[in-house]
Parts: structure tokens; C-alpha cells; sequence
């Protein structure tokens, strides 16, 4: 699904480490799509996030900090394909646990999603790595 992405990508995640679906993202960026992530505070100090990966793709990063635990697990794909359920993006849910997730094609769906992000975007902290050109 994100290698078919046209316009924007919308994700939140709460573990994000996936180097599968985040080649796949900075791919897209590369592509010209338009993409913006909302992670969870635990990726500031997870050695194996991708924050830094896709913010020096050019993916705009936040940290959602202002709740206990950011818990979302999403992807919303040109406005009108939903990616989401129990699984985070990394591998342990790739290869070890009982996850589900739905694919849900539907702008009617994906408006909802679009304007949780939009809540979530304007009270998360830019995410700021050291390797990140300002």
C-alpha cells in the first residue's frame, strides 16, 4: 500500500522500528509524497527507531508527549486507505506475535483517522535529532 502512495502519508506509531515499512516510507519520500509521523516519546530513546531515518528522508517528525503513552498504530494513505490495528510497525510483530490489522479503503474512514492526526500533529513536539539539518 505505501508504495502506491500518490500524494501523503499520515502515520502514528507507538513501536516503529520495521526497517521494511520504513525503506518503504522514505522511499515514498523520495517519490515526492508528502509524509508526516506522530511517534510515540518512547522513539526518542529506542536505539532502534526510525525517527532519524525518516526525518533525514525529509519526513516531517513529531513526538506525541503530551499523554502516557501515544498508542496508535496507523497509516492513512492519500486520504482514503486506513492501515491500522493491534500491530506495530516493528519486527517482533512482524515475526513473533498475535497481531491483527485491517485495510480499510474508504475517504468517509480515513477522514476520521485524518482528523484524529490532525489533533494529535498540533499538540506533538517537533522531533529534533542530531542529525537532522534544520
Amino acid at each position: 500500500m505505501i508504495d502506491g502512495a500518490r500524494q501523503t502519508i499520515r502515520l502514528q506509531a507507538y513501536g516503529f522500528t520495521s526497517k521494511e515499512i520504513a525503506a518503504s516510507i522514505v522511499k515514498a519520500r523520495k517519490r515526492g509524497i508528502e509524509v508526516r509521523a506522530i511517534l510515540d516519546k518512547s522513539n526518542r530513546s529506542d536505539k532502534y527507531s526510525v525517527a532519524d531515518f525518516l526525518g533525514r528522508a525529509g519526513a516531517e517528525v513529531r513526538i506525541d508527549d503530551s499523554v502516557t503513552i501515544a498508542h496508535n498504530k496507523i497509516i492513512v494513505i492519500d486520504g482514503n486507505m486506513v492501515v491500522g490495528g493491534s500491530y506495530n510497525f516493528t519486527s517482533s510483530a512482524e515475526k513473533r506475535n498475535a497481531e491483527n490489522v485491517t485495510f480499510i479503503r474508504s475517504s468517509c474512514v480515513a477522514e476520521r483517522y485524518l482528523d484524529n492526526f490532525e489533533v494529535r500533529w498540533r499538540v506533538a513536539a517537533p522531533y529534533n535529532a542530531l542529525n537532522i539539518k534544520p
